[in-house]
């Protein structure tokens, strides 16, 4: 089901937009575990995520969010990112 989600047009950057809509806690929740799921799959799939400018979109929810259930999930996000490549890790880590 990953390639089917990220083969919809314009799919990764409404989640993305969606994961900034802080007044929206549970919506923001479910898309963060969205896109913690898609960073789960291949590389080819996290890069469709991180190319999409992912990682400074989640560093800033992650300083700006009170929910611990969102900062936990954003956590896991960038875990899986970073796990798939040093290139990536070292993004995160610049971020």
């Amino acid at each position: 089901p990953i390639e089917e989600v990220i083969a919809l047009p314009k799919m990764i950057p409404r989640l993305l937009e969606l994961s900034q809509q802080m007044d929206t806690e549970e919506i923001q929740f479910e898309v963060l575990w969205t896109l913690t799921n898609i960073c789960s799959g291949t590389s080819q799939q996290t890069a469709a995520v991180v190319n999409e400018g992912a990682i400074p979109i989640m560093i800033k929810v992650l300083e700006e969010s009170a929910s611990t259930d969102v900062r936990d999930q954003i956590i896991w996000a960038l875990g899986n990112m970073s796990g798939d490549s040093t290139e990536i890790r070292d993004s995160c880590l610049d971020a």
